[in-house]
C-alpha cells in the first residue's frame, strides 16, 4: 500500500468528523431510526417523482409515519433533501476509504480505470437525490459534494504516476479528470430520458461504454502508458 494513504484516509476522517459536528444527528436511537427512514422514503419517491411533485403527506405515508414526524426534525421538506444530500456525502467519503484496498497491485491505467467505475456505480443509486438538488440550485450541497470530490482526487493524485508529466501537472490532470467523470456523469445520465431508461441503463452495456470511454481518454491525458 502506498504510504501517503494513511494520511489521505486520516484527511478524509477529519472531513467525515466535520460533517457530522456540523448537522448534529439526533441523541436518540429510535429518533436517529425515524431520520434515516424519512430520508429513505424520500429517495424511494424521487426515482418516480420530481421533487416539487412530492408532499410531506407522501413522505410520511412511505416511512409509516405522521407528518409531525417530519416537522419535529425538519423545517420542511428542502430541509430534509439537504439532509438526504449530506448523508450521501458522508457515504461517499466511507467510499472512497474503502477504495484504498481496491487500487492494491493494480498498474496506474488499472487504477483509472477502477477511480471510473467504482466513482459511477457507486453513485448511480443518489441520482434522483442529485437530480432534486442540482434542481434547487442547493448551494450548501454543492459545497459539501466539491470538498468530497476535492478529497477523492487528492487521493487519487497518490495512486497514480506518470514517468512522462512532471508530478505538479500530472495532479492537476488528475483533479481535471475527476470533474470531468462528474460531468459526464451529470450530463449523460442525470441529464438523459426518464427514470425508468436510466434504472434500465445503468444494470448493463451503457455503464460499461461510459467506462471504457472515460478510462481512454483519462489515460490519455494523463500519459499514462501501460
Amino acid at each position: 500500500m502506498n504510504p501517503q494513504n494513511g494520511n489521505s484516509i486520516i484527511i478524509i476522517e477529519i472531513y467525515c468528523k466535520y460533517l457530522m459536528s456540523s448537522s448534529p444527528p439526533p441523541q436518540q436511537d429510535r429518533s436517529i431510526r425515524t431520520q434515516q427512514a424519512l430520508i429513505d422514503a424520500l429517495i424511494r419517491l424521487l426515482n418516480d417523482q420530481s421533487f416539487d411533485e412530492i408532499t410531506v403527506s407522501q413522505i410520511a405515508a412511505e416511512a409509516g409515519l405522521t407528518t409531525g414526524a417530519i416537522y419535529r426534525r425538519f423545517k420542511d421538506k428542502r430541509s430534509l433533501l439537504g439532509s438526504a444530500f449530506e448523508r450521501f456525502v458522508e457515504e461517499s467519503i466511507e467510499n472512497q476509504k474503502k477504495r484504498v484496498i481496491g487500487v492494491e497491485g493494480k498498474s496506474d491505467g488499472e487504477t483509472v480505470e477502477f477511480m471510473v467505475r467504482s466513482t459511477l456505480e457507486f453513485t448511480i443509486p443518489y441520482l434522483p437525490l442529485m437530480r432534486a438538488a442540482s434542481a434547487l440550485n442547493d448551494q450548501a450541497s454543492f459545497e459539501n459534494m466539491r470538498h468530497a470530490r476535492s478529497l477523492a482526487s487528492d487521493w487519487w493524485c497518490t495512486q497514480i504516476s506518470s514517468s512522462v508529466l512532471p508530478e505538479e501537472e500530472l495532479h492537476r490532470r488528475i483533479r481535471f479528470s475527476m470533474r470531468t467523470v462528474t460531468a459526464v456523469f451529470r450530463d449523460t445520465l442525470l441529464a438523459g430520458p426518464g427514470a425508468e431508461s436510466r434504472r434500465a441503463g445503468y444494470r448493463g452495456k451503457p455503464i460499461d461504454h461510459m467506462v471504457t470511454e472515460l478510462t481512454k481518454m483519462i489515460r490519455s491525458y494523463l500519459e499514462i502508458r501501460d
